[in-house]
């Protein structure tokens, strides 16, 4: 596959796990439950097509997002959802998990 194809559907892919993400953090939420996992799960997704990315855009993409994952926190409040620290920990540990796991496969299956 041509590179350019391939980083366009990368970029395309790590969006739509955006979009996806901020909407999951913006919807309203049951009140009982804990949704850390949640957090770190929808982060680690949205990273990947990232981290398998372009080694150039790697980093700076990753750090817009765990920036991403702190701000929908700041903004859960206006939408009638409690933004916490807790829940922006979990979103940079979803981010430098995905990060992590890349980096291991990208390593480990150089030929």
């Amino acid at each position: 596959m041509e590179r350019r194809a391939l980083h366009r559907k990368i970029t395309i892919a790590a969006l739509m796990f955006v979009v996806v993400t901020t909407i999951a953090s913006l919807a309203p939420l049951d009140p009982g439950r804990s949704d850390k996992a949640f957090h770190v799960i929808a982060y680690f997704l949205a990273v990947l097509p990232v981290a398998f990315g372009s080694r150039q855009f790697r980093l700076p993409l990753a750090c817009a997002l765990m920036a991403w994952g702190v701000v929908i926190e700041v903004v859960q409040p206006w939408v009638g959802r409690s933004g916490n620290i807790s829940d922006a920990a979990a979103n940079l540990v979803g981010v430098l998990l995905g990060l992590g796991v890349a980096h291991f496969f990208r390593r480990n299956t150089r030929q």
